[in-house]
Protein backbone atom coordinates (compact mmCIF):
# COMPACT_ATOMS: atom_id res chain seq x y z
CA UNK A 1 0.00 0.00 0.00
CA UNK A 2 2.77 2.62 0.93
CA UNK A 3 4.89 2.33 -2.58
CA UNK A 4 1.66 1.70 -4.55
CA UNK A 5 1.37 -0.67 -7.51
CA UNK A 6 3.48 -4.28 -7.22
CA UNK A 7 5.43 -3.17 -9.86
CA UNK A 8 6.66 -0.05 -8.15
CA UNK A 9 7.40 -2.10 -5.06
CA UNK A 10 10.01 -4.06 -7.70
CA UNK A 11 11.66 -1.33 -8.87
CA UNK A 12 12.65 0.13 -5.16
CA UNK A 13 13.93 -3.60 -4.14
CA UNK A 14 15.75 -4.23 -7.39
CA UNK A 15 17.88 -0.73 -6.64
CA UNK A 16 21.63 -2.19 -6.06
CA UNK A 17 21.47 -2.15 -2.12
CA UNK A 18 18.99 -4.69 -2.20
CA UNK A 19 20.31 -6.72 -4.84
CA UNK A 20 21.62 -9.40 -2.15
CA UNK A 21 17.57 -10.14 -1.59
CA UNK A 22 17.85 -11.81 -4.99
CA UNK A 23 21.77 -12.86 -5.26
CA UNK A 24 22.82 -13.47 -1.85
CA UNK A 25 21.36 -16.31 0.35
CA UNK A 26 20.38 -16.01 3.80
CA UNK A 27 22.62 -17.36 6.54
CA UNK A 28 21.54 -16.50 9.70
CA UNK A 29 18.24 -14.62 11.35
CA UNK A 30 18.45 -12.76 14.46
CA UNK A 31 15.52 -12.55 17.57
CA UNK A 32 12.12 -12.30 16.38
CA UNK A 33 11.25 -9.22 18.05
CA UNK A 34 6.94 -8.92 18.49
CA UNK A 35 4.76 -6.56 19.86
CA UNK A 36 1.01 -6.93 19.47
CA UNK A 37 0.30 -7.19 15.82
CA UNK A 38 3.79 -6.05 14.45
CA UNK A 39 7.48 -7.43 14.51
CA UNK A 40 10.29 -7.23 13.23
CA UNK A 41 13.49 -9.15 12.56
CA UNK A 42 17.40 -8.81 11.64
CA UNK A 43 18.27 -11.20 8.38
CA UNK A 44 21.80 -12.04 7.32
CA UNK A 45 22.66 -12.57 4.53
CA UNK A 46 25.74 -14.04 2.61
CA UNK A 47 26.94 -12.44 -1.12
CA UNK A 48 29.43 -13.47 -3.33
CA UNK A 49 33.28 -13.06 -2.23
CA UNK A 50 32.03 -14.22 1.65
CA UNK A 51 30.46 -10.74 2.55
CA UNK A 52 27.78 -10.44 4.41
CA UNK A 53 24.86 -7.98 4.84
CA UNK A 54 21.88 -7.40 6.78
CA UNK A 55 18.59 -6.46 6.32
CA UNK A 56 15.59 -5.69 8.49
CA UNK A 57 11.93 -7.03 7.74
CA UNK A 58 9.08 -5.38 9.25
CA UNK A 59 5.72 -6.80 9.40
CA UNK A 60 2.21 -6.13 10.53
CA UNK A 61 -0.84 -8.45 11.33
CA UNK A 62 -3.22 -7.86 9.01
CA UNK A 63 -6.87 -6.61 10.22
CA UNK A 64 -9.93 -6.58 8.35
CA UNK A 65 -10.45 -3.02 7.46
CA UNK A 66 -6.97 -3.08 5.84
CA UNK A 67 -7.24 -6.41 3.81
CA UNK A 68 -11.22 -6.12 3.14
CA UNK A 69 -11.39 -9.58 4.89
CA UNK A 70 -8.83 -11.21 2.41
CA UNK A 71 -5.92 -11.53 3.76
CA UNK A 72 -7.30 -11.11 8.02
CA UNK A 73 -4.93 -12.25 10.79
CA UNK A 74 -1.87 -12.66 7.89
CA UNK A 75 1.64 -11.11 8.49
CA UNK A 76 2.65 -9.20 5.89
CA UNK A 77 5.91 -6.87 4.82
CA UNK A 78 5.20 -3.29 5.93
CA UNK A 79 9.56 -2.55 4.90
CA UNK A 80 12.75 -4.15 4.39
CA UNK A 81 16.14 -1.86 4.94
CA UNK A 82 19.52 -2.62 4.92
CA UNK A 83 21.23 -2.21 8.48
CA UNK A 84 24.09 -2.28 9.91
CA UNK A 85 25.79 -5.38 11.83
CA UNK A 86 25.53 -5.78 15.50
CA UNK A 87 29.01 -3.92 17.03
Amino acid sequence: MNTGPYGNFLRLVKLPGFDPLFSGHTDAYGPLAVSGDRAQQKVRFRVAGGGVVYFLFVVSRQTSEQTHGQCTGCWMVDGVAPVPADP
